[in-house]
């Protein structure tokens, strides 16, 4: 995993199993989420798909994929063990800073 800071946005390079993938983070602070969008890696440009989001207050993992034009939700066949492993990361994350 690679990150670099730039303006706007952290970008993700991750090359599980040598399938890599890029993604732009964007923090919306104000939201209190943050989003993900992949990137196409021949033309580095940002895909029309944001993929999941987190929201800090309630704490909220929401896993989708969208069109980022227009909002719409598109059917997304994730990878289970993908999802999985994520929302038990979650469940441990809250349970361990449930008294802070």
């Amino acid at each position: 995993v690679t990150v670099a800071h730039r303006p706007g946005f952290i970008a993700r390079s991750i090359n599980p199993v040598g399938k890599r993938s890029k993604e732009h983070i964007y923090d919306n602070q104000k939201a209190e989420k943050m989003n993900y969008r992949l990137v196409d890696l021949d033309t580095r440009q940002e895909t029309e798909d944001d993929k999941v989001s987190l929201k800090k207050n309630p704490l909220l993992m929401d896993l989708f994929h969208r069109h980022v034009s227009n909002g719409y939700l598109v059917y997304w066949q994730a990878p289970v063990g993908f999802v999985q492993n994520r929302v038990q990361r979650l469940i441990n994350y809250a349970a361990s800073n449930m008294d802070k």
